[in-house]
């Protein structure tokens, strides 16, 4: 996949790149030798899918391969994580996991405060995030398989486990996440804190899914998920809108789609070219789970990048203890927060040069249960300069760009 930053804290490079460790060109490999019964045996389960990266650049498989499994307790179950940016758990209940644990808070300080871009309340990161941050503390177990991480079959956050190097960039092989299974009979859910839809079943009992049966399932369901996305991305890629004549219209671009039942994260702007008359908008539509902004020109970064320190008041900047390291901000009575890009250009936002900075702030999809508007508008009008060239990305995903040509309005009688 095309090296790029998801949820990233800028850091001295200016950019959080991640590396892909492995390229499956065909199909999925097996990673298991023949199954032995007897005794604790290990269930290899794929996590993204980085041969993505060979045909479609742009894709995520937000999947786990297979999406269920048997095994006896005792058993290890492998994640095996082709793309770094997932943040992993396994839990009784996923919903239950995701409501003590969440990934984004809305910011209720002094009754809520506003996110210029968004309109709605500003986003704090949550306790989900705290593992994966650039400063927390390599994990204590799970890396490797002989350091497994215990589950006992509880929820989060007692029992939270989550792959590390999230900001990393290392190779994906240093983020596989081993967890022994030591929990009674019953059902019990796996899941990506960061993208919704992305969820399997264990099942501790008698039963054993051997590793064969579940690389030719995985193999099945990756053609069915890049089938569904090849036509998700074609029918997004066309150009639609509303209204009449050129300068009345108002068209729609996907910020990102997601298809095979959010199964796949198409990061990409769709269609990623428009020819706009002065008096035309166009509404940015959100994915269901992914985060993006809207960010004009392809050079702009939004206030600090994708995730920033909140400095507002009342809140204290403090320099940082150490010569080049990150600077944090002192909030009296609490702990330093992180929050997601507020922007600071309302919806309707108008165009004026191609050089003129503007900035949506980070939204995040349906699927995060956030009270945040999904959509976001930029207009065109007698005073946008009637050129080529508006171009814009996304400060998470700074590949995922697209552009404007914007002609002259019709003089009347023409």
């Amino acid at each position: 996949m095309t090296r790029h930053r998801r949820f990233g804290i800028r850091g001295p490079s200016g950019l959080v790149a991640f590396a892909i460790a492995l390229v499956l060109p065909i199909g999925f490999q097996s990673w298991a030798l023949a199954d032995d019964d007897s005794g604790p045996q290990t269930r290899t389960i794929g996590v993204d899918n980085a041969g993505s990266s060979v045909a479609h650049p742009f894709w995520s498989y937000t999947d786990f391969f297979t999406r269920s499994v048997a095994i006896h307790s005792g058993d290890t179950l492998h994640f095996r994580v082709d793309n770094a940016f997932h943040v992993l758990a396994l839990a009784k209940s996923q919903s239950v996991a995701r409501t003590a644990y969440p990934l984004f808070i809305p910011d209720e300080q002094a009754g809520g405060e506003t996110a210029p871009g968004a309109g709605g309340s500003r986003i704090l990161l949550g306790p989900a995030f705290g593992p994966a941050s650039p400063f927390a503390p390599p994990p204590a177990c799970g890396s490797t398989k002989a350091n497994p991480c215990p589950y006992l079959g509880g929820n989060p956050p007692a029992e939270v486990v989550e792959s590390p190097g999230l900001f990393g960039g290392q190779p994906a092989a240093q983020h596989d996440w081993f967890v022994r299974v030591d929990a009674p009979a019953g059902t019990y859910n796996y899941f990506c804190y960061i993208h919704p839809g992305m969820n399997g079943t264990v099942r501790v009992g008698e039963r054993r899914t051997s590793q064969a049966e579940i690389d030719a399932r995985s193999a099945l369901q990756f053609q069915r998920d890049e089938r569904a996305a090849i036509e998700a991305e074609a029918q997004a890629s066309k150009v639609t809108f509303t209204g009449e004549e050129p300068g009345t219209r108002t068209y729609i671009v996907h910020g990102g789609v997601n298809a095979a039942n959010n199964h796949v994260s198409i990061v990409e702007m769709l269609p990623n070219h428009l020819n706009l008359v002065q008096g035309d908008r166009v509404t940015f539509v959100m994915q269901n789970n992914e985060p993006h902004s809207f960010t004009f020109p392809t050079t702009n970064d939004g206030l600090m990048g994708p995730f920033v320190l909140d400095c507002g008041p009342p809140d204290t900047f403090v320099p940082p203890p150490v010569p080049g390291a990150p600077p944090f901000c002192g909030d009296p009575g609490q702990p330093p927060e992180f929050i997601a890009d507020p922007g600071y250009s309302p919806s309707g936002t108008a165009l004026t040069n191609p050089a003129n900075q503007i900035d949506s702030g980070v939204h995040v999809g349906a699927g995060y249960q956030m009270p945040t508007p999904t959509t976001w508008t930029v207009a065109t009008n007698s005073g946008t300069a009637p050129v080529s060239g508006y171009n814009y990305h996304c400060i998470i995903h700074d590949f995922m760009a697209g552009t404007f040509d914007v002609a002259a309005a019709s003089s009347e009688g023409d």
